[in-house]
């Protein structure tokens, strides 16, 4: 009854987004909820029984209802407005103006505080068709290639990883020689959800859309996740630790509070979780 699919045993008509019940394979404590573009998905440890799930859901029944309302919202402005990326682009806290050029090959460059994406944007067509953000108006007889929007878009993304992996990787080292903790592995993920993570094993992950946000804030991050190697939790003795190294993490964490959730809407996942 839990293999995955969607379930009527369960009150689940938030909003018209479905529940899904997923088994966790691994030695999960706890059940995560996380909204989708399309359902609620709820990852649960092997035993969990039924009325376990339904009363995490009523649990958090406010908070389900306030997060699918959020996410149909969004989905809506961006049907409405177009992709979000093209309006909110940012990098290291920047707001960068977006420039499309016509060119064979696709490539992304930036130039000051202007990002911009060349490549084959226009076709031959019999209707001629042209947007302010295409740059230079096409000669007449050309459309909009099919799918440029689509591959403009994994440009970009391709652009912000490769630099992500130049700005993550370098300050990570940075802090971890001034720290003097050593850690087994780092790694620059696409995750879900978490800005960082640090595992028992001493396994470092951070979210590649950190190159969006300001240095500082980048810092905190960081240094958050490096302290877990002194001390796996969020205790007192954790936050002191993150006090003593950055006395003004707060004003970063909170930057990271208010604009986090827009930071990954801008390339989305798709996913909003609830933390354990």
């Amino acid at each position: 009854m839990f293999s995955g699919k969607s379930t009527s045993d369960f009150d689940n008509a938030i909003l018209g987004f479905p529940v899904r019940v997923v088994r966790s394979s691994r030695r999960r404590k706890t059940i995560r909820m996380e909204v989708t573009d399309c359902e609620v998905l709820v990852r649960t440890p092997p035993r969990t029984t039924p009325k376990e799930i339904q009363a995490t859901l009523n649990a958090h029944r406010q908070w389900l209802h306030d997060t699918v309302t959020k996410q149909q919202k969004r989905q809506e402005e961006v049907s409405q407005a177009g992709p979000r990326w093209k309006q909110s682009l940012l990098y290291q806290g920047i707001p960068l103006r977006l420039a499309m050029v016509q060119q064979n090959a696709w490539s992304v460059s930036l130039n000051g505080t202007t990002l911009q994406i060349a490549g084959p944007l226009w076709q031959t067509g019999k209707s001629p068709q042209w947007s302010p953000m295409a740059g230079a108006k096409p000669s007449r007889g050309s459309v909009r290639a099919i799918g440029a929007d689509d591959l403009a878009y994994e440009a970009v993304l391709h652009w912000y990883r490769n630099q992500a992996r130049g700005i993550i990787g370098p300050r990570v080292e940075f802090w971890s020689r001034r720290l003097q903790l050593a850690y087994h592995q780092m790694r620059i993920k696409d995750q879900r959800t978490r800005w960082g993570s640090c595992s028992s094993q001493r396994n470092l992950n951070f979210n590649w859309r950190l190159v969006l946000v300001p240095p500082k804030v980048l810092d905190y991050v960081i240094v958050h996740e490096l302290c877990h190697l002194w001390e796996m939790n969020h205790s007192r003795e954790f936050w002191a630790k993150v006090s003593g190294i950055l006395p003004d993490y707060q004003n970063h964490r909170q930057w990271l509070k208010k604009h986090g959730e827009v930071l990954l809407d801008i390339f989305p996942r798709e996913r909003r979780s609830r933390p354990e």
